[in-house]
């Protein structure tokens, strides 16, 4: 007689049979045990005693199945990481009977003997061996611990949780911690390798320890005539059926195409080598999902999941694992072992679907990896020819599942399991490993409320990260309930307080002048302070009465020539007194100066004033020409306006063209304001002016000065690419303001002299990103000056943002300039949470009228949202 085969044929008749000291048991109805069963039964007892032996004990190693595998490989990668064991902690009665337990675990050991299996690699294959039902090999051990102290214990329990497996021994270690404080409680310390336990794992194991330790050891637990040998054999034989290569084909087809790392996510960079250190923050999650938008639990919080990933990294191909329990037979219900086999949930937002569209191709693409589960995901990677990187997980980064709270935990409290003499008490212990990036798991509770447990590599997330990404999360979960007809691009995902904080971030209201110019500041300037120097250059210098008397020469000359509001006035000089005066007097004319370097390449010069359609270039001889004849020495009797153009700056062209930017008066008048009022400039300040003024960062460093009584001192041309020469000039002028691209900086700050430049009091950095360690350098020489990071495109005004360097902070560009806002926004013009990348857009008064003759650069680049007009 095969054995096998009349097993086979009794258990589909519901006939269970086993063995227990030797005895054969069998349980099943009347109409199955008939007398002629039984005289078959005592006919083979012998011969089927020692088949459930051998079955249950086999001696030679078996194969790991394809998940085992999986584990297997990455604890060679790293051995010494935590993030698959699993650990439990419980504090038990005072009065436990410790000699009862411990049978118990006997009872358990030999009762599955995965927990007996070592695993070791032979000729580069890893084979699993049950050892021998002995004490030796039961992994218990019971320590006295009346001498702990707390902090000792916590040191235990963090140690114990996170130790590193050699599986060559054991997947398991069970302590029990005895007499422990006062009140004489034990505590109970399960940790097991995943390679050989699952959470549902986990419950067996309890639920029976419970059922033993209640019953004195008397109850049969229900019997399983299948260990997880014969899993592993079926899938094998599986995997060469019709119904795998069914599964081959729609995961082959699903994860068709490109198949990228999600990219975005993170705070810091990935290291080379992927580690898996690892945190846990849990909360719980206020939502109501009575409106179940005709879907699961789970449907739904994937959904928001996939949508947070969306909104924070832009990627419109989500990929997403998700633990499933593997467990798809009823025969393997009992069996203690490995079993989850991840499966891949990918979505698509390229086409913006409303959130039901969203949630029906996720609903329905959960029920498909629900159907072809059985496909083991190991096997998939090396169908997909998946390269495997040192620094990522393959195919998904980040996981997703949700977990029904036990049954034995909903007769009490969710932090107790008590069944009859048995009381174990949860203790909560730190989680210190994580198998991915990042791990979301939804803990639906009794009641139906539900906590959401974030697990995070903790080399790649900040903690505050983590808390602010739950806040997001539960903000878009309400938002997909609450209105599932918005595209998903319409969700909100920040938090009311992460609005407020934007808002008054941007509430940079700052009453100004509207009505004045720079003229009009300048000009009251001159009435205060007639004969205080205004500009040096070189030798020569001119006091605030005679640079207003020279530029209003110029400009009743430029006034007799056509030039008014709106009009372009070409400068193509060297810095020099006849520069400042042309650029006042331009403005004075009620007309807009076009900066041209004398020094540019003819092509771009002849484009720059083709293209401005200047209607004068004014040059240092014609100046000084036009300065020689009788022009009046008043002030120009002309109403000029704040909305006319005060300059038109050519962009480098480093990406195409040069584009004319257009600055009215009124946005200049707000920067320079701004100044004054943060930033204020005195008699006693001498500004050094060295920045080429083709370039808008030039700019505030005349006007600046010139609206408050400092002194202007203008480079020599050239001067600003010798840096000692530049050194010297800071240095016998008493320069107090200096304006400097950091990569010239860093020359200042490697200069020996440099460091006696104790006369500055203000350094401003623009232009370019200024490095940490440039600023620490700086801080190191010992100038007591205030360094400031200056941040802004010309479009908006020289300046956007302005930040006060702190010696201990890292450098930002700080916060928006009186009346500017900036915005981090997404493709949609949606907010992007703290910390998560996306555009700058600027609003407020300093944005530019728009590019010269570009209407249709203007319109891109310039565009009405809800925000009110922003530059991008």
């Amino acid at each position: 007689m095969n054995i096998e085969n009349f097993l086979n044929e009794l258990l589909s008749k519901g006939l269970k049979l086993w063995v227990k000291e030797d005895k054969l048991k069998y349980e099943g109805t009347k109409e199955v045990i008939t007398n002629e069963l039984l005289n078959t039964l005592k006919k083979y007892k012998l011969d089927i005693i020692k088949y459930f032996k051998e079955r249950l004990e086999p001696k030679e190693a078996f194969p790991l199945s394809l998940g085992q595998q999986a584990l297997w490989y990455q604890h060679q990668i790293a051995p010494e990481s935590p993030a698959y064991n699993i650990s439990c902690l419980f504090t038990l009665q005072p009065d436990l009977d410790i000699k009862r337990l411990k049978e118990c675990f006997k009872i358990l050991f030999k009762r599955h003997p995965i927990l007996r299996t070592t695993y070791k690699a032979k000729e580069g294959i890893c084979l699993q061996q049950i050892q021998q039902d002995t004490e030796t090999n039961l992994n218990l051990y019971i320590i006295d611990t009346s001498e702990w102290t707390d902090e000792y214990l916590n040191d235990w329990i963090k140690q114990e949780s996170h130790a590193p497996f050699d599986l060559e021994q054991s997947p398991v270690r069970i302590k029990l911690l005895t007499r422990y404080s006062a009140a004489k409680n034990s505590i109970l310390s399960f940790v097991f390798h995943h390679i050989a336990c699952d959470y549902w794992s986990l419950k067996i194991f309890i639920d029976e320890l419970c059922s033993l330790y209640e019953s004195n050891m008397t109850i049969s637990l229900p019997y399983s005539s299948f260990q997880y040998k014969d899993y592993v054999e079926w899938h094998q034989k599986m995997l060469t059926g019709e119904e795998a290569k069914k599964s081959e084909n729609y995961w082959l087809k699903q994860l068709s195409g490109e198949l990228t790392a999600l990219e975005g996510l993170t705070d810091h960079p990935r290291p080379r080598i992927r580690t898996y250190c690892g945190k846990i923050q849990t909360f719980d999650v206020d939502a109501d999902l009575s409106n179940s938008l005709q879907t699961t639990p789970y449907v739904i919080f994937l959904t928001a999941y996939m949508i947070l990933l969306h909104r924070y990294t832009g990627k419109n191909d989500i990929i997403v694992g998700s633990p499933f329990l593997g467990r798809t037979k009823s025969d393997f219900d009992k069996i203690f072992g490995y079993f989850i086999n991840p499966v891949v949930l990918r979505a698509d937002f390229s086409e913006n679907p409303s959130v039901y569209e969203m949630i029906n191709e996720i609903n329905n693409t959960v029920l498909s990896a629900f159907k072809y589960q059985d496909y083991p995901f190991q096997l998939l990677i090396e169908k997909l020819n998946f390269i495997r990187e040192p620094s990522i997980s393959p195919v998904y980064q980040v996981s997703f599942g949700l977990e029904k709270i036990p049954e034995e935990l909903k007769k009490t409290t969710l932090n107790k399991i008590e069944k009859g003499k048995l009381i174990l008490n949860y203790l909560k212990s730190e989680q210190l490993g994580a198998a991915f990036e990042l791990d979301l798991l939804i803990i639906q509770n009794d009641d139906n409320s539900f906590k959401a447990a974030w697990k995070y590599n903790n080399n790649l997330f900040e903690d505050e990260t983590i808390r602010r990404m739950n806040g997001h999360f539960q903000t878009i979960l309400k938002s997909i309930i609450s209105y599932p007809k918005k595209k998903i691009s319409e969700i909100n995902i920040l938090t009311q307080e992460e609005k407020q904080k934007i808002y008054e971030w941007n509430d940079t209201k700052a009453d100004y002048p509207k009505d004045k110019t720079i003229v009009d500041l300048f000009e009251e300037q001159v009435q205060k302070t007639p004969d205080a120097i205004a500009v040096i250059f070189e030798e020569s210098e001119l006091t605030y009465k005679k640079l207003n008397e020279k530029s209003n020469q110029l400009a009743h000359y430029l006034i007799n020539n056509g030039v008014c509001a709106d009009v372009l006035v070409g400068i193509c000089v060297e810095r020099s007194l006849e520069m400042i005066i042309s650029l006042l007097g331009i403005l004075k004319a009620g007309g807009a100066y076009v900066p041209i370097d004398p020094t540019y390449p003819k092509e771009r010069i002849d484009f720059m004033i083709s293209d401005s359609n200047a209607s004068i270039v004014l040059t240092k001889n014609k100046i000084k020409e036009i300065l020689l004849n009788e022009y009046s020495l008043d002030n120009p009797k002309i109403k000029i306006s704040p909305e006319n153009l005060a300059y038109v700056i050519y962009t480098s062209g480093s990406t195409g063209t040069p584009k004319g930017v257009m600055i009215s008066n009124k946005s200049l008048s707000n920067h320079m304001f701004w100044m004054q009022n943060k930033l204020p400039f005195t008699s006693e300040d001498i500004v050094f002016q060295k920045t080429l003024f083709s370039f808008d960062a030039s700019i505030w460093e005349y006007w600046a000065a010139l609206i408050s009584g400092a002194k202007l001192l203008l480079a020599s041309p050239e001067s600003h690419k010798d840096i000692d020469h530049l050194v010297e000039t800071i240095n016998t002028k008493q320069i107090t303001i200096l304006q400097v691209v950091p990569s010239l900086f860093q020359l200042f700050l490697e200069h020996p002299k440099f460091k006696e430049a104790v006369s500055l009091k203000r350094i401003f950095c623009g232009g370019e990103h200024l490095p940490e360690e440039i600023k620490d350098k700086f801080y190191k020489i010992g100038i007591d000056a205030k360094l400031y990071n200056l941040y802004g495109p010309t479009e908006a005004t020289i300046d956007a943002a302005c930040y006060h360097c702190d010696k201990d902070k890292t450098v930002s560009i700080g916060k928006p300039i009186s009346n500017t806002q900036i915005y981090i926004l997404d493709k949609d013009l949606n907010y992007v949470p703290i910390g998560v990348p996306g555009e700058i857009y600027i609003g407020g008064d300093g944005l530019a009228r728009g590019y010269l003759n570009r209407p249709d650069l203007t319109k891109e680049r310039f565009i009405e949202t809800s925000f009110g007009r922003l530059y991008k």
